[in-house]
């Protein structure tokens, strides 16, 4: 036995074999550290608010349904999925939507730009759209007041139609082209109007105009300022009591249309007085005509008088004093009647 291990060619061969083991061994364990690392890197990652590109001819078509942004859950590497992640390089896009035509479609969102090593799934993936043909109409101008009443022969403007293009369906469902048109004597006389597309509800619609915004100049003769009382209507009076009413202001600056103005010779707030305690102050919103426009105040305050009747008397001296300047209607009516008059002659 010892003759067979002193053999120096056994020694070498023995030697060899353990160094071959111990290699392979080491080996071993790289490879399975490598496979344990590669696990590791793999990573996930939401990023959103992606914008979403339509391939799509803007210049025919319009489509809706089509969300602006979405989310995207990329994974790879992690590494990777951090820049990616980090500087947003990528896009989300549909299928070309010029072969679908026009009509209801459900589409996939895919991305665009990632590295090979990534992959990127949308959500939501998959939506459904509406193509439709985008068209070119003419429409008239209008211009109105705050009120939303026509104005047209009490302003001057030099466009007299706009250009509005949008989808099929949206042209078709506009009504009219408004611009609002500020009456009120504290506005400039001159002013700059956008002009919006409404529907017959009102309600506005996203279409382009051309212009998007028109110069309109208020006709100064046809606009007319004057003073008149103010009339106070009250409701819930109680049996028994006697009421008189201040008003303040008295008499209030109105400003409008000269054709309108002409016949107003008065304007009348309403009081409800079912709970008004004597001498106690109530302040009412002013029921302005259409076209009409107080430039100063938008409540009138009003001081209710409430006296007890008792036998043929419903007031002291003092209080009969007072309402030498508490009864507002019947001097206010008084002057209406002159306005009246005046107007006649």
């Amino acid at each position: 036995m010892s003759k067979w291990l002193n053999n120096r060619f056994v020694t070498a061969g023995i030697s060899l074999l353990l160094t071959i083991l111990l290699f392979s061994y080491v080996q071993s364990i790289n490879l399975s550290n490598r496979q344990s690392q590669s696990i590791s890197i793999q990573a996930e990652q939401t990023v959103d608010k992606i914008p979403v590109s339509a391939k799509i001819s803007e210049n025919d078509f319009v489509v809706s349904g089509l969300p602006t942004e979405v989310s995207v859950s990329l994974q790879g590497p992690s590494s990777a999925v951090r820049i990616a992640s980090s500087n947003r390089n990528f896009k989300v896009v549909t299928p070309n939507l010029d072969e679908l035509g026009v009509g209801t479609h459900e589409i996939t969102l895919t991305t665009e730009g990632l590295p090979a090593e990534l992959s990127g799934i949308v959500v939501p993936r998959k939506v459904t759209i509406q193509i439709e043909r985008l068209i070119t109409r003419e429409y008239p101008i209008e211009i109105v007041n705050e009120d939303g009443v026509g104005i047209q022969n009490n302003v001057e403007f030099r466009e007299k139609t706009a250009k509005v293009r949008g989808s099929e369906s949206t042209i078709q469902a506009i009504q009219s082209i408004r611009g609002v048109f500020k009456m009120s004597r504290q506005s400039p006389a001159s002013q700059q109007v956008e002009l919006n597309a409404f529907d017959r509800e009102g309600q506005t619609l996203s279409v382009n105009i051309e212009p998007q915004s028109i110069n309109v100049i208020r006709k100064e003769d046809t606009f007319l300022e004057k003073t008149v009382p103010i009339i106070i209507n009250s409701t819930n009076e109680q049996e028994g009591f006697a009421y008189s009413y201040i008003a303040e202001p008295a008499e209030i600056q109105i400003s409008g249309d000269k054709k309108v103005l002409s016949n107003i010779y008065e304007v009348s707030v309403q009081i409800d007085v079912a709970t008004v305690k004597d001498n106690e102050t109530v302040y009412a919103r002013l029921h302005l005509p259409s076209g009409v426009f107080a430039d100063v105040y938008d409540k009138v305050e009003v001081k209710v008088r409430k006296k007890k009747i008792s036998g043929n008397t419903s007031e002291t001296e003092s209080d009969s004093e007072d309402n030498q300047n508490v009864k507002p209607n019947e001097t206010n009516e008084e002057k209406v009647e002159k306005e009246k008059d005046e107007s006649l002659n």
